[in-house]
């Protein structure tokens, strides 16, 4: 049998995993704007920022969250990635009058 602490971290780091998950999906509509232009820069640089900032956040603060860095550096840099495609997206969008 898990001890209490044990079933703690496995549920907070699942509620955050599930809140990267939802930012996710909430860029899927953006991303495919974006890949109707054929400019994949945006991905390039999206994915690129979402690694380096993956790796400093877990880097510099995994003292201090423990196991929760991961997860939670997942989610912040999901963030991150989420608002560089939504704003190409919302860009082109813009361009073409759309919006």
């Amino acid at each position: 049998p898990m001890d209490s602490e044990k079933v703690d971290l496995l549920k907070y780091t699942f509620l955050i995993l599930i809140l990267k998950a939802v930012l996710l999906s909430l860029e899927v509509p953006y991303a495919i704007v974006n890949l109707t232009k054929n400019d994949s820069n945006i991905f390039y640089i999206s994915n690129f920022s979402f690694i380096i900032f993956l790796f400093l956040f877990v880097f510099m603060t995994n003292s201090l969250f423990n196991f929760y860095s991961l997860p939670v550096g997942l989610c912040l840099s999901q963030i991150i990635n989420y608002y560089l495609i939504r704003n190409k997206a919302k860009d082109y969008l813009r361009d073409l009058r759309i919006l």
